[in-house]
């Protein structure tokens, strides 16, 4: 639902009957159709059936809509985030009781607006730890960084791990001289001193 004709990528106008929302008004919807936008990593997702509501003040989007797109939405204490299969698309955090999306509208399109992440600059930098990380963002070398988000790294555990574990031995023999050990060699051409 948003209330910007601008932002839709292809646009239907039709009469629907109109909605009442949280403060009890009723809200017309006069339009139907799709929304870009532009996640990290420079792939889209597109929002279809989306209406057009003159009379909102922000747009919203229904956690309902984002499944039925193929999108896994997690919400946690302090945040929220979108993946689509592994792919993280987004995420943000949790402003009093709202989740909120930010995005800017350039050439039709929405973009995402993210705080740096630190676990997305500790993958971009060679995996450095946390404190080098945190040094490198106080001298200025990168973005400041908050902390709060930085996620457990598989590639750093796998990286710090030397040897595969050996399997655990069961013996096979239950008996004696069910497991003979033997050498089984022919005639020795030659005479050792």
């Amino acid at each position: 639902m948003t209330p910007f004709r601008s932002q839709f990528h292809s646009y239907t106008a039709r009469d629907f009957e109109p909605v009442r929302v949280g403060n009890s008004q009723h809200c017309a919807v006069v339009g139907i159709g799709s929304v870009e936008l532009s996640l990290l990593g420079g792939s889209m997702l597109v929002l279809h059936d989306m209406r057009h509501f003159p009379d909102l003040r922000r747009s919203l989007i229904l956690v309902g809509q984002l499944v039925e797109a193929g999108i896994r939405v997690i919400f946690s204490f302090g945040g929220w985030s979108l993946h689509r299969g592994n792919l993280l698309l987004a995420r943000g955090t949790k402003v009093h009781s709202l989740y909120p999306l930010y995005v800017t509208l350039r050439e039709s399109r929405l973009f995402l607006v993210d705080l740096p992440v630190s676990s997305l600059w500790h993958g971009r930098i060679g995996h450095l730890s946390k404190s080098s990380i945190t040094h490198l963002s106080r001298a200025g070398y990168i973005v400041k960084l908050s902390f709060f988000d930085h996620q457990f790294c598989e590639h750093c555990q796998y990286d710090k791990q030397t040897l595969v574990p050996h399997p655990v031995f069961t013996p096979r023999e239950s008996s004696p001289l069910d497991l003979v050990h033997s050498h089984v060699c022919g005639p020795m051409p030659h005479l050792t001193s």
